[in-house]
């Protein structure tokens, strides 16, 4: 009997965790012909933004991690640059890519993904 109810305590609390957790994902492309897209030329500081939704609105604000899984660049010149997630809300949050000196960025591709956990 102790077993059983021990089973069920530990299948309760798994489902329970199992439950606050939520997760939503997306891919992102970007380039020169990305409207407002200016890291492909100039010289000094540059930034891009670009404003992405999530499909379900979280009940608190998420956590936000973002990745580059593809770049284009000059090869003539340092690759630099800076990608963050900024004003995250519930609903979704805006994507900064940042670079600076001579760098040209011709595309830039990637993935975000958002959690929360209770």
């Amino acid at each position: 009997m102790k077993k059983i109810v021990l089973s069920l305590f530990v299948l309760l609390y798994a489902f329970t965790f199992a439950s606050a957790q939520e997760i939503q994902s997306g891919n992102f492309t970007f380039n020169s012909k990305s409207a407002g897209f200016n890291l492909n030329g100039g010289s000094g500081e540059r930034f891009f933004t670009f404003d992405i939704k999530f499909e379900e609105e979280f009940g608190d604000i998420p956590k936000v991690i973002v990745g580059v899984t593809e770049i284009d660049a000059d090869k003539n010149t340092n690759l630099r640059y800076k990608l963050e997630p900024i004003s995250i809300t519930s609903e979704g949050f805006t994507l900064k890519v940042k670079t600076w000196a001579d760098t040209k960025i011709f595309l830039l591709g990637g993935f975000w993904l958002a959690h929360e956990i209770d």
